[in-house]
Order: C-alpha cells, then sequence, then structure tokens
C-alpha cells in the first residue's frame, strides 16, 4: 500500500504542467509573429505623431504622448515577466496582440486628444509586454538549444524587415487611403496575429498561485544577478542608435539640407545593418569568444557614431548608418543570449524583463542626454560624447567580463 501511495503523492505535489512541443514549425510561426508585430509598432510609431499634427496637438502634448510609452513599458515590462511563467508566454503573447488591435479600434474612433492617450497606453500595454515575452518562448523552445545566438539573430534580422516594412506601409497607406484605413490595417494585423498565437503550443508553466508571488521575490534576485547587467549593457547600446533614428538623426540630416525623402531613406538603411547581423553575422557568434563578439559590437557603434557628424554626403552617410546598426544588431543578439545563459526557466521572464528594461531605459535616456549637450555644446559634440563612451566600454571588453561574469558563471 505505501508503494502504492508514492506515485499519488508525486502528482499531487507537482506544480507544473508541461505540454508537448509539436515540432520546429514552432520557431518560424514565432518569427513570423515578429515580423508582423513590428509591422504594427513602426506603423504606429509613424501614424500617432502626424495624426497628431492633424489635431492640431501642441507641441509639449506631441511631446508628451511621444514619450509615455517608454514610461510606462517600464514598469509593465517587469510585470509581464513576473506574470509569465504563470499564465504562460503564450497568452501573454495574445494579450499584446489584442491590445494592438484594441488600439487600432480606439484610433479609428479617435477625434480628440483623449482617445489618442488611451490608443498610446494600450500600444504600451502591448509593447511592454510582446518583447521580453517573445525573446523567453524563443529561449524556451528545445529546438534553440545550442544555437542562442542564431535564433535571436533570426528573430532580430525578422523584426528589423518588419520595421521596413511597417514604416513604407505606414506612409503610403495614409498618403494614399488616409488614416482610418492605416488605423484599420492595425486593427487587421492584431486580429491576425492574435489568431495565429493558437497554433503555438503552451510551454511549461506553474500551476500554483505562488509562483506569482515568487516572481515579484525574482525581481531582487534577478537585480543582484552581475551578468544580467552586461546583457543590460548590450541592451542599451543596441537600442540607442534607433532612438537616434526617431530624433536626432534626422536633425542632423536636416542640417546638412538633405531632402526629407532621402532622409527617410537614409535612417531605413539601420534595418538594413540589423538584418544582416541577424541573418548572416549571428550564424557565426556561436563560435565565437562572446567577449569578442561584446568588443566588436560596441566598437562599431562608437566609432560610427564619432564619424557621422564629420561628413555631409548623403551616400557616405548612409553607409555609415549600414554599420552603425550592424553593430546594434550584434549587440541585441548578444543581450538576449546571454539573458537566456545566465537566467533559468524559472526566472527567465523576469530576467528577460529586467535587461529589456535598459532597451527602455535608452529610449528614454538618449533624447534627452543628445538634446541637452546639443543646447549647450552643439549637435557633433552630441554624436562624439556618445560614441567615445560606448567605444570605451567596448575596448574594456575583457574587464566587463572578467567584472561581470565571474568564474562561477562561465
Amino acid at each position: 500500500m505505501k508503494n502504492a501511495q508514492k506515485p499519488t503523492k508525486q502528482l499531487n505535489a507537482a506544480k507544473e504542467v508541461s505540454y508537448p512541443i509539436v515540432s520546429p514549425a514552432n520557431l518560424y510561426i514565432i518569427l513570423v509573429a515578429g515580423i508582423i508585430y513590428s509591422i504594427a509598432m513602426q506603423m504606429a510609431v509613424l501614424l500617432v505623431p502626424l495624426y497628431a499634427i492633424t489635431l492640431q496637438m501642441p507641441p509639449l502634448s506631441l511631446a508628451f504622448l511621444i514619450s509615455l510609452p517608454v514610461i510606462l513599458q517600464l514598469g509593465i515590462r517587469v510585470i509581464g515577466g513576473i506574470i509569465n511563467n504563470y499564465f504562460g508566454e503564450k497568452r501573454i503573447l495574445m494579450a499584446s496582440f489584442l491590445a494592438i488591435a484594441l488600439a487600432g479600434i480606439v484610433f479609428m474612433s479617435s477625434e480628440t486628444l483623449v482617445y489618442l492617450y488611451v490608443a498610446q497606453i494600450l500600444l504600451s500595454i502591448s509593447r511592454g509586454l510582446f518583447w521580453s515575452t517573445a525573446q523567453t518562448y524563443l529561449s524556451k523552445l528545445p529546438e534553440v538549444k545550442g544555437r542562442l545566438n542564431k535564433v535571436f539573430g533570426l528573430f532580430e534580422g525578422a523584426t528589423a524587415f518588419g520595421a521596413i516594412l511597417g514604416l513604407v506601409m505606414a506612409g503610403y497607406l495614409t498618403q494614399w487611403f488616409g488614416f482610418s484605413m492605416a488605423f484599420t490595417c492595425l486593427v487587421i494585423i492584431g486580429t491576425v496575429s492574435f489568431c495565429l498565437c493558437f497554433i503555438l503550443p503552451d510551454l511549461t508553466r506553474s500551476k500554483s498561485r505562488e509562483t506569482i508571488s515568487a516572481g515579484f521575490k525574482n525581481i531582487g534576485r534577478v537585480a543582484r544577478h552581475k551578468p544580467l547587467y552586461l546583457a543590460g549593457i548590450c541592451a542599451f547600446t543596441a537600442a540607442l542608435p534607433l532612438s537616434l533614428v526617431g530624433s536626432f538623426y534626422p536633425v542632423y540630416l536636416d542640417s546638412l539640407g538633405i531632402q526629407e525623402g532621402i532622409i527617410g531613406v537614409i535612417t531605413s538603411l539601420k534595418a538594413v545593418g540589423t538584418i544582416f547581423a541577424g541573418l548572416v553575422i549571428a550564424r557565426f557568434l556561436d563560435r565565437i569568444s562572446l567577449t569578442i563578439s561584446y568588443t566588436v559590437s560596441m566598437v562599431l557603434v562608437g566609432v560610427t557614431l564619432i564619424i557621422t557628424q564629420m561628413f555631409e554626403a548623403a551616400e557616405i552617410l548612409a553607409v555609415i548608418i549600414i554599420f552603425t546598426g550592424l553593430g546594434s544588431g550584434i549587440s541585441s543578439i548578444l543581450f538576449q543570449s546571454l539573458t537566456s545563459k545566465y537566467s533559468t526557466e524559472e526566472n527567465r521572464g523576469s530576467a528577460m524583463a529586467f535587461t529589456t528594461n535598459f532597451w527602455t531605459m535608452s529610449h528614454l535616456v538618449t533624447p534627452i542626454l543628445f538634446g541637452a549637450i546639443t543646447e549647450n555644446l552643439g549637435l557633433s559634440y552630441s554624436f562624439i560624447i556618445a560614441g567615445v563612451a560606448i567605444l570605451l566600454f567596448g575596448l574594456m571588453g575583457t574587464v566587463a567580463f572578467r567584472r561581470f561574469i565571474p568564474e562561477n558563471y562561465s
């Protein structure tokens, strides 16, 4: 009788439930979801300020409307990382796509500033939930074991490709059909992506409500885990050029007398470098020392920022920003793979949320710092100071790895 009771006790004691992984096709579904999500987000990035202008929104209100997502995402990402293991990544992804569809509906009916703020809040929730959750889901798929850099590279390339499509679609849809059609596309994208998630299998998740309280305790543990700060530095660096694309890159190009259309083409080339990093360079990162990869990525970003302000020819600046995107793309891959490597499946969601918030902080800090330096010293000094700082971090790669990743973590 005693022996017969043991399996029952073990079954009742189990707090986790596992679902089968049906096929490697799950990886490609996530990549497609990343492309579609990036299309929607980049459409929103362009549509929100353009639509706000048509509503004659004051400059200060417009600035707050644009910065609102950055502030909210800091908290939302942490909460999303905590609840991942209880609700499961699949359900969190579905919630993020549903938020896009709802935001599109609000945009379609928006004729006042209040509706715009509500829609931006919904987009903030979506952004805060999607990225770290998708990265966590990818890292847990059994078919990615041993090739994290390659897989995260594919994801980086896919989302960069979606970003280009989103910007192009938003511009031409608005020009040809108006804002209503563009916002309708957001609803369609969100709904289709929500349905696409049903194909994905559930990964192992906890059935215990204690998981959520444990998740809040994990925040303290994650914050004390040194390797994640190195991943955070990579995340901050990866996001910095993207922050500039939405702020001071266009300002610098405009100061050179370059036309708006050419400015759009030049800034979009940052994604070309990111795609190359994700689809080509990432294949070799698993065979190269992490220290070398870290140094190369930081040096690329630092040097290209420094030399940007030395040139005025559009053709040369176009080449430079491609290499900036290349360094940024490698840094982005590294922050995801470092976070996955130096976390466990139990705290992966919290760890991803923690390091991804360095990405978010870059979007908040970079424009402010560039604005302050430009106000006092000039725009050229902004590029020089930022570039030198990143370059120094890159050249100290060996020291950084010894400091943040002691031998007992290796």
